[in-house]
């Protein structure tokens, strides 16, 4: 189909929550893809998602096997690879107990029910959930109201009062309150940290926010003060990618365990599946039927919450984040950091530029901050002319974030092309 009918039967029928990037991508092979005239391009952007990158064998052919003999078994029963995945993925983690979900939303209000379920099998009232944010006052971009925007149920935006560096949302529902902080003002998260406070929930990287990367003082210390409060620690890791930064969980790099952690983006390899990960104290309070109060019920008629055989995942995902999960074991998260460091040390040479205000990143999580003066759209823009994805996000900056298979050389062909282009800029 040429890409014209494509576009317009899209047109036609699709409903539009945001504009398409004018190309259709028909097929993949390692980190490139190809459009439908065949123009090849590396992609940069993808690893989130598709971390093993395109037409990855074992990936392909677990997927393959699992859809020739049962793609999606009804959710009441139990799943042959669903205990099994359940294992890798607690692994060595501190973790003893998960729930899988259909995605990032399901992995979000899973680990919310968890909370929640467990406060009320001890009597605790605390109803106010302590958010790191990027800007004062969040509505909207996130997956479930933890990064911004609003779920049924559970969360409310009824009444928005502004403050220094906090919002509040005061709920009408009897369900939990949000009080926003800006991310790295820990004076902020002190002051908000109320005897009311039941949970801080924060992104060690904000992935869809610039790549804000959390301080190292500033989690630690948030750490610690939740822990001397009594307020449990959810880490939602969910859009960033699992394994990106070069280790399993993001929040390994300062040395912490939080009560609760969420994960989505790349786990299935390109298909879609959530997790939310705990411990026994807090897991048990599901198996004792605490958790159907408010919308947030484990396996309920809604689905929102994950039932005994996964939550809506797919045996299909089931078998693909296996795959994702033995290759990270067997290596890939050390190939993570080692293209982690080679990206960020190609990256750091574009500094000699003006208009590059900063380079950061962890592991395939880069970000190139530009002045005002070269719109990061314009530049991502050219870069895609050239044969070469990259995305601009918030704060004008670009977003660098390849597929875990990315070679040096490739690494080397990006960075160069974008080098040039940087070079050929008149200001």
């Amino acid at each position: 189909m040429d890409f014209l009918t494509i576009k317009e039967l899209e047109n036609k029928h699709a409903v539009r929550y945001s504009a398409r990037q004018n190309l259709c991508f028909v097929r993949g092979a390692g980190a490139k893809l190809f459009d439908s005239s065949d123009k090849c391009y590396l992609d940069m952007i993808g690893g989130s998602e598709s971390c093993l990158g395109y037409g990855d064998t074992k990936l392909t052919a677990a997927v393959t096997a699992q859809a020739q003999k049962l793609a999606s078994p009804p959710h009441e029963y139990y799943s042959e690879g669903h205990g099994a995945l359940l294992g890798k993925l607690l692994n060595n983690t501190g973790f003893t107990k998960a729930a899988l979900t259909g995605g990032a939303p399901e992995a979000n209000l899973a680990a919310l029910a968890l909370i929640r379920g467990y406060l009320k099998e001890k009597g605790d009232t605390r109803q106010k959930l302590v958010i790191a944010s990027l800007r004062e006052q969040e509505t909207a971009g996130g997956t479930i109201g933890v990064s911004g925007g609003a779920i049924a149920s559970g969360i409310t935006t009824t009444t928005t009062t502004a403050t220094t560096n906090t919002t509040t949302a005061a709920s009408t529902s009897g369900g939990f309150r949000r009080a926003y902080v800006r991310l790295n003002d820990f004076a902020a998260l002190k002051k908000a940290l109320t005897p009311s406070a039941a949970a801080f929930i924060i992104q060690p990287i904000f992935s869809d926010g610039g790549v804000a990367i959390a301080d190292y003082d500033y989690l630690v210390n948030a750490y610690a003060l939740c822990k001397s409060l009594n307020v449990m620690f959810f880490c939602d890791e969910t859009r960033i990618g699992a394994g990106i930064t070069g280790k399993k969980f993001a929040f390994e790099h300062y040395g912490i365990q939080p009560d609760v952690v969420t994960l989505s983006r790349g786990l299935g390899g390109g298909l879609p599946i959530g997790a939310a990960l705990t411990r026994d104290a807090i897991a048990a309070a599901a198996g004792r039927g605490v958790l159907d109060i408010d919308g947030f019920g484990f396996g309920g008629a809604s689905g929102a919450g994950p039932s005994s055989a996964g939550g809506g995942v797919s045996a299909l995902s089931l078998a693909a984040a296996s795959i994702v999960l033995d290759r990270l074991d067997d290596g890939l998260l050390q190939k993570i950091e080692n293209m982690g460091e080679y990206l960020l040390s190609r990256l750091y040479k574009l500094t000699k530029y003006n208009f590059v205000l900063n380079v950061r990143g962890r592991g395939l999580l880069a970000a190139v901050e530009l002045s005002g003066r070269i719109p990061a759209a314009r530049v991502a823009n050219q870069m895609e002319k050239a044969g070469y994805l990259i995305s601009a996000t918030d704060g004008n900056v670009l977003r660098i974030s390849p597929p875990y298979i990315i070679t040096k050389s490739e690494i080397d062909e990006a960075t160069t092309v974008l080098s040039e282009l940087f070079a050929s800029t008149n200001i």
